[in-house]
């Protein structure tokens, strides 16, 4: 990934592009210094009040709808939130059992069954970041 991303970055300068060869080459470093890191492990649970995501309490009036996806990598949820800054949640849900959770959450919000994966999830599973 580096040695595509300088590779990138020598080309743009050959061409004077200096400022596309300075995004590309800190896109590339980004992203090898991101795909190091591990994932964090979440604890989820639903509750009365809304889904609590470790300590953090996601409301069921923050939320639209609901929708599960399963992809190559494990089962994901997708909230749909009214927060513009935070329009979809994704949470990952391991060995969670999808038709139980879908059961619990179906009491709380509506589902849209429809609906896939987000193209951001998409794209971060097959540039494998």
């Amino acid at each position: 990934m580096v040695a595509t991303g300088a590779t990138a970055a020598i080309l743009f300068v050959l061409l004077s592009q200096y400022t596309l060869a300075v995004i590309v080459f800190l896109a590339s470093l980004v992203m090898v210094l991101g795909s190091s890191d591990q994932p964090q492990i979440l604890t989820h649970t639903v509750t009365p009040k809304g889904l609590l995501i470790n300590n953090w309490l996601l409301s069921w009036n923050d939320v639209k709808s609901f929708w599960i996806v399963g992809a190559p990598e494990g089962n994901k949820l997708y909230l749909e939130t009214v927060k513009r800054g935070l329009p979809i949640v994704t949470v990952y849900l391991g060995k969670a059992n999808p038709e139980v959770l879908r059961a619990e959450l179906l009491k709380y919000l509506p589902e849209h069954p429809t609906r896939g994966e987000q193209l951001t999830d998409v794209l971060a599973r097959l540039l494998r970041v």
